[in-house]
């Protein structure tokens, strides 16, 4: 006699929705939770570590760090690095932040002045200037009518830019707008220059 095997019957078990939607809930709870209560990134920054006083190198004034929420305007970091040689503009108490604003490089300590020059780009590295650039300034003298060929010369070496941008003045389309930093001495050169001849910026390596 055959015998026939018969399928068996498989019983899936029923899910009530009211525990799925439960479950679900308390998941998404639990994870909101952890966001709420986990803590922000936390930065750190220079401070003073003392009081500070302005003008002196901060590699040889007491330096420390902080952590904070926000660090827009801070210098953040844990040692100084390339600002060792950079100084205050103005004096800081102990732990007051440390702020870009209030930094200045060695170079516009040895040139204090600003004065703004606007170039063509031709004569202005094309316009690939940026603010921390080094340039030496070249002056072209115009022509004198009857007079021989004008030759450039170097009027000053290893000038700081301390910035440089598109002009934004109506009808200076094509010009860069660079502010650099001077001494006494280059700033009548400089002024003259720019009056009576060409002025051309050459980029130099730091």
């Amino acid at each position: 006699m055959a015998l026939r095997a018969l399928p068996a019957t498989m019983s899936i078990p029923h899910v009530d929705r009211r525990y799925l939607i439960g479950g679900l809930a308390a998941a998404l709870a639990t994870i909101l939770v952890l966001i709420i209560t986990t803590p922000p990134t936390r930065t750190s920054v220079l401070v003073a570590g003392g009081d500070l006083p302005a003008g002196a190198a901060l590699s040889g004034l007491e330096i420390g760090t902080r952590q904070v929420n926000d660090a827009e305007g801070l210098i953040e970091g844990t040692t100084l690095g390339e600002l060792a040689e950079w100084s205050l503009v103005v004096p800081l108490r102990e732990g007051e932040p440390l702020l870009a604003s209030t930094l200045r490089p060695p170079e516009m300590v040895a040139a204090p002045q600003a004065m703004g020059v606007s170039l063509p780009a031709a004569h202005a590295v094309l316009g690939r200037l940026d603010a921390g650039d080094v340039v030496d300034v070249y002056l072209t003298p115009n022509a004198s009518p009857g007079g021989p060929s004008p030759v450039a010369t170097r009027i000053a070496q290893r000038v700081y830019v301390i910035d440089a941008a598109e002009s934004a003045s109506p009808g200076a389309m094509g010009r860069i707008d660079v502010l650099l930093a001077v001494d006494e001495e280059i700033t009548p050169v400089l002024a003259a220059g720019a009056r009576d001849g060409t002025i051309d910026l050459v980029k130099v390596s730091p």
